[in-house]
């Protein structure tokens, strides 16, 4: 598990953004593109979703899509991708690829609609 990602004793991702967040320097950024098999949402990422009606899988999908094509975030998600949803709306989302050690796994950190 990736230092200062543990998940709480819930069960969820932590809040990514929050004031006592360790610094993490990106790891990992010449890994060549693998398939993403499992995501893990922040609290943050979740909430943000379901405040602007995104679809979690069509989220998940458009990660997986734009992977190969992402794009190194400057903010503490280590990767950035923008995607479109089957509904039409553009999103961007910022993720942090490989989710620890599972290099199988993303944590979606933030998202949003254009």
């Amino acid at each position: 598990m990736a230092r200062g990602y543990g998940l709480s004793r819930s069960g969820e991702a932590p809040a990514h953004d929050s004031p006592g967040a360790p610094f993490r320097p990106r790891r990992n950024l010449a890994l060549r593109a693998m398939p993403i098999e499992r995501f893990v949402w922040t609290l943050h990422a979740e909430q943000k979703r379901a405040e602007r009606l995104l679809d979690r899988v069509g989220v998940e999908r458009a990660v997986r899509n734009g992977h190969p094509n992402r794009q190194i975030n400057r903010g503490r998600a280590d990767w950035l991708i923008h995607g479109l949803l089957v509904d039409g709306r553009r999103v961007e989302v910022v993720y942090d690829y490989p989710y620890g050690a599972d290099h199988a796994a993303a944590l979606i950190v933030s998202v949003w609609d254009l």
